[in-house]
Protein backbone atom coordinates (compact mmCIF):
# COMPACT_ATOMS: atom_id res chain seq x y z
CA UNK A 1 0.00 0.00 0.00
CA UNK A 2 2.77 2.38 -1.03
CA UNK A 3 1.39 6.16 -0.46
CA UNK A 4 -1.30 4.89 1.56
CA UNK A 5 -1.84 5.36 5.12
CA UNK A 6 -3.33 2.82 6.72
CA UNK A 7 -5.71 2.84 9.14
CA UNK A 8 -5.58 0.81 12.74
CA UNK A 9 -8.73 -0.96 12.92
CA UNK A 10 -10.72 -1.64 16.79
CA UNK A 11 -11.28 -5.22 17.94
CA UNK A 12 -15.29 -5.99 17.74
CA UNK A 13 -15.40 -5.79 21.67
CA UNK A 14 -13.70 -2.74 21.37
CA UNK A 15 -16.52 -1.36 19.11
CA UNK A 16 -19.26 -2.58 20.91
CA UNK A 17 -18.06 -1.45 24.13
CA UNK A 18 -17.80 2.34 22.40
CA UNK A 19 -20.99 1.88 20.63
CA UNK A 20 -22.25 1.06 24.55
CA UNK A 21 -20.99 3.87 25.64
CA UNK A 22 -22.20 6.28 23.15
CA UNK A 23 -25.96 4.30 23.35
CA UNK A 24 -25.72 5.03 27.11
CA UNK A 25 -24.58 8.63 27.32
CA UNK A 26 -26.96 9.54 24.29
CA UNK A 27 -29.93 7.96 26.60
CA UNK A 28 -29.27 10.34 29.25
CA UNK A 29 -29.17 13.50 26.54
CA UNK A 30 -25.52 13.64 26.59
CA UNK A 31 -23.71 15.50 23.23
CA UNK A 32 -21.15 12.72 22.64
CA UNK A 33 -19.04 12.08 19.36
CA UNK A 34 -16.52 9.10 18.65
CA UNK A 35 -12.80 9.49 16.89
CA UNK A 36 -11.97 12.80 17.54
CA UNK A 37 -9.12 14.20 16.88
CA UNK A 38 -6.84 14.71 19.75
CA UNK A 39 -3.89 17.55 17.88
CA UNK A 40 -0.58 16.19 18.85
CA UNK A 41 -2.01 13.22 21.00
CA UNK A 42 -4.18 11.14 19.03
CA UNK A 43 -7.77 10.00 18.62
CA UNK A 44 -10.36 10.28 21.31
CA UNK A 45 -12.73 7.14 21.31
CA UNK A 46 -15.80 8.79 22.82
CA UNK A 47 -16.10 12.49 23.80
CA UNK A 48 -18.79 13.94 26.01
CA UNK A 49 -18.85 17.34 25.57
CA UNK A 50 -21.99 17.62 28.12
CA UNK A 51 -19.49 16.90 31.04
CA UNK A 52 -16.06 17.33 29.30
CA UNK A 53 -15.28 14.10 29.95
CA UNK A 54 -13.29 11.80 27.48
CA UNK A 55 -13.80 7.90 27.41
CA UNK A 56 -11.26 5.34 26.26
CA UNK A 57 -11.42 2.35 25.51
CA UNK A 58 -8.51 -0.10 25.90
CA UNK A 59 -7.42 -3.70 25.83
CA UNK A 60 -4.23 -3.56 27.17
CA UNK A 61 -3.35 -5.75 30.16
CA UNK A 62 -1.20 -3.36 32.51
CA UNK A 63 -2.79 -0.21 34.46
CA UNK A 64 0.63 1.67 34.20
CA UNK A 65 -0.66 1.46 30.62
CA UNK A 66 -3.89 2.72 31.45
CA UNK A 67 -2.56 5.23 33.78
CA UNK A 68 -0.26 6.53 30.96
CA UNK A 69 -2.76 6.71 28.24
CA UNK A 70 -5.23 8.87 30.56
CA UNK A 71 -2.04 11.05 31.19
CA UNK A 72 -1.64 11.60 27.95
CA UNK A 73 -5.15 12.98 26.71
CA UNK A 74 -5.31 14.59 29.75
CA UNK A 75 -6.03 18.53 28.75
CA UNK A 76 -7.03 22.00 30.10
CA UNK A 77 -11.07 21.94 29.56
CA UNK A 78 -11.38 18.48 30.08
CA UNK A 79 -12.78 17.26 33.12
CA UNK A 80 -11.37 13.66 32.85
CA UNK A 81 -10.61 10.69 30.96
CA UNK A 82 -12.08 7.56 32.03
CA UNK A 83 -9.80 4.61 30.12
CA UNK A 84 -12.25 1.41 30.54
CA UNK A 85 -10.38 -1.82 30.47
CA UNK A 86 -11.69 -4.45 27.70
CA UNK A 87 -8.96 -7.25 28.38
CA UNK A 88 -10.71 -9.68 30.56
CA UNK A 89 -14.42 -8.49 29.82
CA UNK A 90 -16.90 -10.99 27.92
CA UNK A 91 -18.34 -10.01 24.22
CA UNK A 92 -21.89 -10.68 26.15
CA UNK A 93 -23.49 -7.74 25.36
CA UNK A 94 -25.60 -7.72 28.32
CA UNK A 95 -22.33 -8.00 30.31
CA UNK A 96 -21.12 -4.96 28.32
CA UNK A 97 -24.02 -2.92 29.17
CA UNK A 98 -23.80 -3.60 33.52
CA UNK A 99 -19.66 -3.32 33.47
CA UNK A 100 -19.96 0.30 31.20
CA UNK A 101 -22.05 1.44 33.68
CA UNK A 102 -19.19 1.09 36.29
CA UNK A 103 -17.58 3.47 34.25
CA UNK A 104 -19.96 6.68 33.14
CA UNK A 105 -19.98 9.69 35.07
CA UNK A 106 -23.62 10.99 34.47
CA UNK A 107 -23.21 14.60 35.51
Amino acid sequence: MKGKKRVKMDSFKHWVVKMTIVFELEKMGHNVDVEVEIPGRGMADVMDFTTMIQYEVDGHHTSTYRINKAKKYLRPGLKDVIVVPIHKLSTDINEIRKYVWDYILPD
